[in-house]
């Protein structure tokens, strides 16, 4: 009696221990958020923040120094190239030019008194010439003769000279009295004026007084600081949308034309920035000098590229996933996924968490252009596979291998905060 009870007993107690055993090796499933990989449109960009100003800008100074005597130009006003702004007093440079034409005529004078006497000078020394050939005068009567003559033609050189000389200064006063009255350059806008009557404009080669700035304000750019990290991804003819703050509802378009070889000058609390400028491609009406604006350039286009959500990109050591690949071909045999093949001097590899068999499994991928929300990828990925999104905490922590379970319900990104407090949800697979 006591064995019938003792077998059935037994036979409880072993079938107990299989199934605390095999409940202790049940692996646990990480749920997931997942989404298949597909193909997008993905356009790359390069955001810098900047100013507007002019293609086109002129400082207007002095030439020559003197008391402003008359402004005819306002800020605001359109002007036309030669059309008078501003006016010098002229007086002292009014009687230099007078005592220069004086020194000038002078100068004539002396020339013509230097001719007729170069022309008598050498009529003599014709006439001592021949009367040395027939030896009608002494030898020193003759070199005296041709002495006279060639001093004549020395002093008429002379005068000449001076006569050069005056003309010179005569026409440099001329140019500065000219210079009193200060005149537009081009057809612009005065976008600045600096100057009032009564004011003393200094001529310098040290540093230059500005007075006024005329600007074209029909070809209008946009100067930004792009980030020594964009920089190598920026080039010449790239599109760019441009937002500028006074105009909230508006978005205007242009191409990049120039950048920077050298940097901006870099504080010790931020990074290297490059200038980088912004044509728009027409005249907007109303766009001043100085308004503050955005700037989005378009580094790079792909259609229809492989492409996966940012946040399903993670890295991770080659040491971890050789030790998790290890432990994954013990487990499974030979169902196990193929061994990583990692250079030797490769410490970090990125790539994605792709869905198979209800399990995630690592694969290396290589990146291209980043679009707003999306990698395009360039291999490692056919298309066809299901990655891992979500949570963001769970994407960085999930072992390569690991038991997933799809969360079903909608599959929307969630704030980070979110996931930052709720972790990973973790759930028993009891098949």
């Amino acid at each position: 009696m006591l064995k019938k009870v003792l077998i059935p007993l037994g036979l409880v107690v072993i079938v107990a221990i299989f199934v605390v055993v095999n409940l202790q090796h049940r692996e646990k499933a990480t749920d997931v958020r997942t989404e298949p990989v597909s193909r997008l449109d993905l356009i790359e960009l390069a955001s810098a923040s900047g100013k507007v100003q002019p293609k086109i800008s002129v400082d207007i100074s002095a030439d020559v120094t003197g008391k402003i005597v008359a402004v005819h130009a306002e800020e605001g006003d359109v002007v036309k190239s030669g059309q008078l702004l501003l006016e010098i007093d002229p007086t002292q440079f009014r009687e230099t030019v007078r005592s220069q034409e004086a020194q000038y005529q002078s100068s004539l004078a002396a020339l013509r008194e230097a001719e007729a006497r170069l022309e008598q000078q050498a009529s003599e020394w014709e006439r001592a010439q021949g009367l040395f050939a027939g030896q009608g005068i002494s030898t020193r009567d003759y070199e005296s003769a041709r002495t006279s003559y060639k001093l004549a033609e020395a002093q008429l050189v002379s005068a000449q000279r001076r006569v050069d000389q005056s003309a010179a200064l005569l026409e440099q006063g001329r140019d500065n009295l000219a210079k009193t009255s200060i005149r537009a350059p081009m057809d612009g806008v005065v976008v600045r004026r600096e100057a009032d009557v009564g004011e003393i404009a200094i001529q310098s080669s040290l540093s230059i007084q500005v007075l006024m700035v005329i600007a074209d304000l029909s070809v209008m750019e946009v100067e930004v600081d792009v980030d020594e990290t964009e920089i190598p991804r920026v080039d010449i003819g790239q599109a760019a949308s441009v937002e500028i703050d006074a105009y909230p509802d508006s978005t205007f378009h242009g191409r990049v034309t120039e950048i920077a070889n050298s940097p901006r000058q870099a504080s010790t609390d931020r990074g290297v920035d490059f200038k980088v400028v912004i044509t728009l491609d027409r005249g907007y009406t109303g766009l001043r000098p100085g308004l503050s604006a955005t700037a989005e350039i378009t580094t790079a286009r792909r259609d229809s590229a492989l492409a996966i959500p940012i946040q399903a990109l993670t890295m991770r050591t080659t040491k971890t996933l050789e030790s998790e690949q290890s432990r994954l071909r013990r487990r499974l045999g030979d169902a196990a996924p193929a061994d990583f093949a990692f250079t030797e001097d490769q410490k970090e590899v990125e790539g994605v968490l792709v869905v198979a068999d209800d399990r995630a499994l690592f694969v290396p991928v290589a990146t291209g252009i980043t679009g707003e929300k999306h990698f395009e990828v360039l291999s490692g990925l056919t298309g066809d596979e299901i990655i891992v999104t979500g949570p963001m905490r769970t994407v960085r922590t999930l072992t390569h291998g690991e038991r997933v379970k799809i969360e079903r319900g909608k599959q929307e990104d969630r704030e980070e905060d979110e996931e930052q407090s709720s972790g990973a949800g973790v759930s028993v697979d009891v098949d």
